[in-house]
């Protein structure tokens, strides 16, 4: 080559390196261009934050506007026959005898001036309308919205809609405040008021939320008042809410009442509290909380809601209390209650036997015969969360009493979607069985994953059909998932929890044939040969059924001491804190299965240590040396990827505390994904396989600065 090729190739490879460099410079440049408008994007839409829509009834109304597609629409008559009240107007002098003194303030109004007349409206006039009312009283406030329903006989009801505009939730409040009464020496008919009922129209079906109940005092006392309220209940666009408004006896008389209603956009959920949330006077199942009880022998278990008409615990327990409660006196003994104490001070009086009702507590008092009490909660919309609930024993026989006390209660967590049930806890001690005053149950469970009408139900049952003293105060917490960072399988380990929705669950079987771990635990001692005479142990397992050597073993040493034996006279070092994982007869299949379930898309890093924890006693060679061998499988939709094939999980060899350990860096879920290790006996028999097992998985953060997906 000469000199001016050599120069003519050393130019064409600095121009195309030139070139590549300005290349890498513009699309540097495009990216962080495209970066910063994203961001700037992402902070104007950050910055700018929807106002939650609110309909208020009062700031809403318009005499002058009333239709079936308006917001607020009126009606008179009933819920089955009812129709739009016209727009042609009346005063309230024309209504309230003409003898008084005049006030032109317009209302719809019924166009017979008898005693059987209604009317609504809003004083717009700036001042108080106090007259004419037949000489009785009246103290209608500037910018109140007054419902005086008719003759109760004739049909005459009131009703006040509210038109949803698309599906969403909405948290509703309301007040009902008497603002007329007899004046004085008038007290023929009594005393007045009104009551109504709420009901939501879905459709063509109807959903009484709350049922007649008093609106405004009907002892007739002016200014008293009825507030309530549901918070985040779902409607679909065109649903309606109907308060239908009723007088309180057969005449329309005095029954004039000022009314505020509010119904605004939920915010997005974050948290509930069962006796935060807990309303005597509503329950439907589009609220957040409903609660029921057990249709005897359905299968899957039917919830038949709870009246809403209520009870007092003087009618329930036979004593003098009258707090308002949701209970049953159909079998004297044999009842059960539901409520939550609003007073001020503890009730202690039942049947002269020891109970400790405080205030703001909710108590569950379960009846026999498969009268199961059931708690529900109606997840609003996809997503994760954590549940918290404690149970305690608030009730016992008092001191020198013939009769025993029940053994306590117990509950079942149930997880129900669209198409199918799973157990998320099964019946555990709720207040424990001896049945001790104060006795709690308190669990949790994390990052469960829920979609939009899933339900979650607390079942509370007497133990072993005894409800004898088992009223029980539940706290129930659900709060929105913390955004998900990482999961450790030591420390979120829970003997009362294994769902397919929870982030961590367990499994006997194969990959391709398994079934779910049932949460009805035994203990170590009763899997170890109990006839050895080695010292007892109560950890709870999850665990075989078989007693033999084809048995299998899944549980965490929560002792605090170092579970050696009992183990057939071999050797057992199970650690504070560890997972153990004994896996049954591998020839019978009973391999078991560590799953992990993706919150949402991600990356992430799994790390895994397997170590022995068990091996042959001096002397005892028969079997030869054992151990276990694992397989990981990531399963997407209906694919499943062998990431790890079966690989020694610890040590074959059959070393104690010999430990394999492995991972994986930047693997890409999705929402829904599970991870699957597989762990399976080395040899033919169960012996000898129990192995800790400690798993981590951490998402990735990307932050490359790039628009591109990592999916």
């Amino acid at each position: 080559m000469n000199t001016n090729t050599a120069t003519q190739h050393v130019r064409k490879y600095a121009t195309i390196a030139a070139m590549a460099a300005i290349r890498r410079m513009q699309m540097k440049t495009r990216l962080s261009s495209i970066n910063t408008v994203g961001a700037m994007l992402f902070m104007a839409s950050s910055a700018t934050v929807c106002p939650a829509a609110v309909s208020s009834l009062v700031d809403d109304f318009d005499i002058n506007v009333n239709s079936t597609s308006s917001t607020w629409s009126y009606y008179v008559g009933t819920l089955g026959s009812m129709y739009l009240l016209p727009v042609n107007t009346r005063t309230v002098y024309d209504i309230f005898s003409p003898p008084d003194t005049p006030c032109d303030q317009r209302v719809w109004a019924d166009t017979n001036p008898s005693w059987a007349y209604w009317m609504v409206g809003k004083n717009t006039t700036g001042a108080t309308i106090t007259a004419p009312y037949w000489g009785d009283i009246l103290d209608w406030q500037p910018g109140t919205v007054m419902l005086h329903p008719g003759n109760p006989a004739s049909g005459q009801n009131l009703l006040v809609s509210w038109l949803a505009p698309s599906d969403m939730s909405v948290d509703v409040t309301w007040t009902f405040t008497r603002i007329s009464e007899r004046g004085p020496g008038r007290t023929q008919y009594g005393a007045f008021g009104t009551v109504y009922r709420v009901t939501l129209r879905s459709g063509t079906g109807d959903t009484t939320l709350v049922d007649f109940s008093p609106a405004a005092a009907p002892g007739g006392v002016m200014h008293d008042a009825a507030s309530s309220s549901f918070a985040r209940l779902s409607v679909k666009a065109g649903d309606r809410l109907f308060w239908e408004t009723m007088g309180f006896n057969n005449t329309g008389e005095c029954d004039a009442t000022g009314a505020a209603i509010t119904v605004t956009e939920s915010p997005p959920f974050t948290r509930s509290s069962l006796a935060d949330d807990f309303n005597i006077n509503v329950n439907n199942t589009n609220c957040l909380w409903s609660y029921g009880t057990v249709v005897p022998a359905s299968n899957p278990f039917v919830m038949k809601l709870l009246d809403t008409n209520t009870k007092t615990m003087a009618s329930i327990f036979s004593s003098d209390t009258a707090l308002p409660v949701w209970g049953s006196t159909e079998m004297s003994w044999a009842y059960w209650m539901l409520g939550k104490n609003t007073g001020p001070a503890a009730i202690s009086n039942l049947w002269g036997d020891t109970l400790d009702f405080q205030p703001g507590t909710i108590m569950l008092y379960p009846g026999p015969e498969g009268r199961n009490l059931l708690v529900s909660w109606l997840a609003p919309c996809d997503m994760l969360i954590d549940a918290d609930w404690t149970f305690t024993r608030i009730s016992a026989r008092a001191p020198g009493s013939p009769w025993p006390s029940g053994p306590g209660t117990d509950y079942r967590v149930t997880l129900r979607g669209s198409t199918n049930d799973t157990t998320v806890v099964d019946f555990a001690g709720a207040a424990r069985p001896s049945g001790t005053l104060y006795d709690t149950h308190s669990n949790v469970f994390r990052s469960l994953s829920v979609k939009t009408g899933d339900r979650l139900f607390w079942e509370i049952a007497g133990v072993g059909g005894n409800v004898d003293m088992a009223g029980t105060a539940a706290d129930i917490t659900i709060t929105k998932s913390q955004p998900y960072t990482g999961s450790t399988l030591g420390d979120e380990f829970d003997i009362n929890v294994n769902s397919t929705g929870s982030t961590w669950s367990y499994y006997v079987g194969t990959l391709g044939s398994m079934y779910l771990l049932p949460i009805n635990t035994r203990t170590v001692y009763d899997i170890f040969a109990p006839s050895v005479p080695d010292t007892p142990c109560d950890q709870r397992v999850w665990a075989d059924t078989n007693p033999s050597w084809a048995y299998w073993m899944v549980g965490k040493n929560t002792t605090g001491a170092t579970i050696t034996a009992p183990y057939w006279g071999d050797i057992l070092d199970w650690q504070p804190g560890t997972v153990m994982l004994h896996p049954g007869n591998p020839t019978s299949g009973k391999n078991l299965l560590v799953c992990w379930l993706a919150p949402s898309d991600m990356r992430i890093t799994a790390n895994w240590t397997f170590t022995r924890i068990s091996e042959r006693g001096p002397g005892r060679t028969q079997y030869g040396a054992f151990g276990t061998v694992y397989r990981l499988t990531h399963r997407s939709g209906t694919n499943d990827t062998t990431l790890v094939e079966f690989s020694p999980a610890a040590a074959p060899g059959g070393v104690m505390h010999d430990a394999v350990s492995s991972s994986f860096t930047r693997l890409n879920v999705k929402a829904g994904d599970r991870l699957f290790w597989e762990t399976m006996g080395f040899s033919n028999t169960g012996d000898c396989d129990a192995t800790g097992a400690a798993i981590t998985v951490t998402k990735v953060e990307v932050r490359d600065g790039t628009l591109i997906s990592i999916f």
